[in-house]
């Protein structure tokens, strides 16, 4: 194929080699093979490394593979900043394809995104629920949900669905902005980081685009959605347990808020998250309030007490 497109997968995994195993056999299957795969390790413990080793999982007669090791857990957000920031300083490569360890690519996802590169830079696979594919992995939006016939009447012309993606879930990014926009936050940790990217990058001018038949599998988001009636709105509120997962998603929705749309929204919902905080645990009301003033002072430095 002349000028072919040189693509270089990213995925970001932790202490779920399974997974991972699953997601590199069907990015060896793809029918548009990628030039390069670099998997970032958190520093995992359950024998990652060992399993990629023993089972040649890093040979590949026509795809380079890298394996780093972190040394220590960086989170989604440090693991894609590394990946991303290794494989652009090559510049070998015209795009990134970014993706979590959980999911994995349809033997097309690639193929069907590469035709677009050069008009677009920022090309999210069509993200289906892996347990049932007539869902989406996420709400695209209120009135849709994850209705997936619903969300696929929303392409144009080109089979394409104008400023929706589901990053770093089969994203990808061109080596054009990457070098215009940077490298996604290493800071934020966790949660966050894909909407403050999204936003960086519609910011620059750069417009997020799905096609549909690139289809990326994925679990359904684990978090139960709960609603409170405020004046004509509902508000949607997520209660967690986890302090470490509770500092982030606050922090960094907090940081996010100035770029996002239904910013009044999500201030509400952070007044019921901590009415319902207030109720059920002390302990976690006071990790959510320090999220909160951690978000307003920039801070990103308060969730590494939370992380083992």
């Amino acid at each position: 194929m002349e000028n072919k497109k040189k693509i270089a997968i990213v995925i970001v995994t932790f202490n779920r080699k399974e997974e991972l195993r699953r997601c590199l056999h069907a990015l060896f299957q793809q029918e548009y093979l990628p030039a390069a795969i670099y998997i970032v390790d958190n520093n995992s413990s359950d024998g990652t490394g060992q399993m990629l080793k023993d089972e040649a999982l890093l040979e590949h007669q026509k795809i380079k593979l890298h394996y780093i090791n972190s040394g220590k857990n960086l989170g989604g957000a440090g693991g894609f900043y590394l990946g991303v920031k290794t494989a652009h300083e090559t510049q070998l490569y015209d795009a990134y394809l970014l993706m979590d360890d959980d999911g994995w690519p349809d033997k097309g996802e690639i193929k069907e995104m590469v035709p677009f590169l050069g008009k677009y830079d920022f090309i999210n696979a069509f993200v289906v629920n892996l347990n049932d594919e007539t869902k989406t992995a996420f709400k695209q939006s209120e009135v849709n949900g994850n209705d997936r016939r619903k969300v696929e009447a929303l392409q144009n012309e080109e089979g394409l669905i104008l400023d929706y993606a589901n990053p770093f879930n089969g994203t990808m990014i061109s080596k054009k902005l990457v070098g215009q926009i940077g490298y996604p936050k290493a800071e934020m940790f966790i949660y966050g980081d894909e909407v403050e990217y999204f936003n960086r990058a519609r910011k620059f001018g750069f417009q997020p685009v799905t096609p549909i038949k690139s289809i990326h599998r994925h679990p359904r988001s684990k978090a139960k959605m709960n609603y409170q009636k405020i004046l004509c709105w509902n508000i949607p509120y997520v209660l967690r347990t986890n302090p470490l997962i509770i500092y982030c998603a606050h922090r960094n929705e907090l940081y996010n808020i100035c770029t996002i749309r239904n910013g009044l929204k999500i201030f509400l919902a952070d007044i019921v998250t901590l009415y319902h905080y207030n109720k059920t645990s002390k302990e976690l009301r006071n990790v959510m309030l320090s999220a909160i003033w951690a978000g307003l002072r920039r801070d990103f430095t308060g969730h590494l007490k939370f992380v083992k």
